[in-house]
């Protein structure tokens, strides 16, 4: 079976093996990487460090190859009997591989088996949920499935929470978040679901003119705003259009401040603002293509969150955890 993960010179083809097999690959490899980190004398073997690397790889294609929703129902699984054991070494690996599931589904949108997805999450809720005020490593499992809830959300729509709601016994836990995600999703697509679907034929979005006499589209304003956390690849130029703009219209300020509440990334237009008018906007390179690579589980971080305010640098840190397997 490991075979089958080197078989192809493409790391994207599919394989075709199921939960129970995806589920053992995935353990032993994780225990066998686990294994030559602590012990000794693997660790001092000349070849020890390209050995890992090669397990590491070996994770990485397998997360990629196998079917989305079965990967993800093998993992859950290997993270909650290493939660319930108490194996504190491997549950944080399992937890990362479940952050690149969210990032791979949020970079190649793809459909999933939502029937297995709602009972492998479900059962996870059951089990880990009401542990999570013993410990840390609890809450955090809990919190890596509601990210890639978020992402199956985003992709799926509806037919994933009405899934859930005809699942004989839903956890209110999971269901409520389920909700939350729904939600929000509709104010982010409120055209509808169709055009986030794979294989979705969609016309160029035109944007809106505000209309002076009646009010209506969006202002000058809030466009150059949009720009800024929509092109984020070219968030100089935006930025400095913005700044130009509120500069000659400072009697703006108040309108830019009340419509940036309703701006998700607005933590990151302020700070992008202040940089350019100090002369340091390069400076921020890096930390903007995280926003660019990110953008899609930042957001739902974010946005998804009932009774919390997630800081902006929280979200970006926690989807990024990922390149510990990359």
């Amino acid at each position: 079976m490991f075979l089958q993960l080197t078989a192809s010179a493409d790391k994207f083809a599919r394989m075709n093996v199921g939960e129970d097999a995806t589920n053992g690959m995935l353990w032993e490899l994780v225990h066998v990487l686990l294994k030559t980190q602590s012990d000794p004398i693997c660790a001092s073997l000349p070849d020890s460090v390209h050995f890992g690397r090669s397990l590491n790889a070996l994770v990485i294609r397998l997360c990629i190859r196998v079917e989305r929703t079965t990967f993800f129902a093998a993992c859950t699984r290997c993270l909650m009997t290493s939660l319930l054991e108490a194996d504190e070494e491997a549950a944080p690996l399992f937890t990362k591989c479940l952050y690149k599931w969210a990032d791979t589904m949020s970079k190649h949108k793809t459909v999933i088996d939502n029937d297995l997805y709602i009972r492998s999450a479900n059962r996870f809720y059951e089990q880990i949920h009401p542990k999570i005020e013993s410990n840390n490593m609890y809450r955090d499992g809990i919190r890596t499935v509601e990210m890639c809830t978020e992402q199956a959300m985003i992709v799926m729509g509806p037919s994933l929470l009405e899934r859930l709601k005809r699942f004989p016994r839903p956890n209110v836990n999971f269901l409520q978040h389920m909700q939350v995600c729904f939600a929000e999703c509709q104010k982010i697509n409120p055209a509808g679901w169709g055009v986030s679907l794979p294989g979705a034929v969609v016309e160029p979005a035109v944007l809106p003119k505000s209309n002076p006499s009646s009010g209506s589209g969006r202002s000058e304003l809030q466009i150059l705003v949009d720009n800024v956390v929509r092109d984020l690849p070219s968030f100089d130029k935006h930025t400095s259009l913005l700044v130009s703009y509120m500069d000659k219209h400072p009697q703006e300020t108040g309108k830019m401040e009340e419509y940036l509440r309703t701006v998700p990334l607005a933590p990151l237009v302020r700070e992008l603002m202040e940089k350019y008018r100090t002369g340091r906007l390069k400076t921020v390179g890096n930390v903007t293509e995280q926003h660019c690579l990110y953008l899609d589980v930042a957001q739902s971080r974010g946005l998804f969150c009932s009774g919390t305010n997630v800081e902006l640098i929280d979200c970006i840190q926690l989807a990024s955890m990922h390149h510990c397997l990359s």
